[in-house]
C-alpha cells in the first residue's frame, strides 16, 4: 500500500471495499498500519462528510478486526500509540486476542515487558486484565519485570490462576482468594506427606516379607 490518503480517500467514495484482504489476510487497514501510515489509517477510518456524502453513496464499513491478527496488535507492536488510540475510538476491541498464542495486546506488552506501552494501555477502562491466553495465563501471570507487574496489581490484576470451571468474569476478592492459595498450599503439603507415609509403609512391608522368606530358608 501506498501513503496516498487522497486517493484512498477517493477510492473509499467511490465504493471500494476496505474488508479485501490480500493473499497474507492483510486489509488496508492492517497494510496501513504496518507501514505507521497515519493518514491513511485516518482516511480510512473517518467518517465521510456531509459534502462527500452529497456526492457519493454512503459505503464505508471498516475491517478492523481480522480472525488472523488484529490491527490494533500490529499497531501496538510498533509503538504507535497514535494509530492504536485511533484504531479504539473507532470500536477495535482491547481484548481481541492473536490467533497463534491467543495473546492480547495486553499480554505482548508485558511479555516484551514494554512499561510505556502498559502503562498506555491500562489507560483504557476497557482492559480485561484477567483474558487469559490459549494456555489460561493472564498477562500479570506472564510478566518477569517488576514494574511491569507492579503496575497490574495497582490495577487490580489478581496473582493466582484461576480453576477451569470458573467464569472469566467472576472472581474472588483479594482475602477469599488468599483464604483459597493457603488451603491449597496446606491440601498439597498434606498430599506429599502422605505420599511419603505410604512410601515408608511400603518400604517396612516389603523388608519385613524379605526376612520372614530369609527365616524360612533357614
Amino acid at each position: 500500500m501506498l501513503n496516498q490518503p487522497e486517493i484512498t480517500r477517493l477510492l473509499l467514495l467511490a465504493g471500494a471495499k476496505t474488508g479485501i484482504e490480500d493473499m497474507n489476510g492483510n486489509t488496508a487497514l492492517h497494510l496501513a498500519c504496518k507501514a505507521n501510515y497515519f493518514e491513511c489509517v485516518k482516511a480510512l477510518l473517518d467518517p465521510l462528510t456531509i459534502y462527500e456524502q452529497k456526492r457519493f453513496v454512503f459505503k464505508f464499513k471498516p475491517t478492523i478486526d481480522s480472525p488472523s491478527l488484529s490491527c490494533i496488535h500490529i499497531a501496538a507492536g510498533h509503538d504507535d500509540f497514535k494509530i492504536l488510540d485511533y484504531l479504539l475510538i473507532y470500536g477495535a476491541d482491547i481484548n481481541i486476542r492473536e490467533c497463534k498464542a491467543g495473546y492480547t495486546i495486553l499480554h505482548e506488552a508485558v511479555i516484551s515487558g514494554n512499561f510505556e506501552l502498559v502503562n498506555h494501555i491500562l489507560q483504557y477502562s476497557e482492559i480485561d486484565l484477567e483474558r487469559k491466553n490459549y494456555a489460561r495465563l493472564t498477562p500479570y501471570q506472564l510478566s518477569k519485570c517488576p514494574s511491569v507487574g507492579k503496575i497490574l496489581l495497582d490495577k487490580g490484576a489478581s496473582r493466582l490462576f484461576q480453576m477451569e470451571d470458573e467464569s472469566e468474569d467472576d472472581y474472588s476478592t483479594d482475602e477469599e482468594s488468599e483464604n483459597e492459595e493457603d488451603n491449597y498450599i496446606r491440601n498439597l503439603l498434606d498430599y506429599i506427606q502422605m505420599e511419603k507415609v505410604s512410601d515408608m509403609i511400603n518400604s517396612l512391608s516389603t523388608n519385613s516379607k524379605i526376612v520372614n522368606q530369609t527365616h524360612l530358608k533357614h
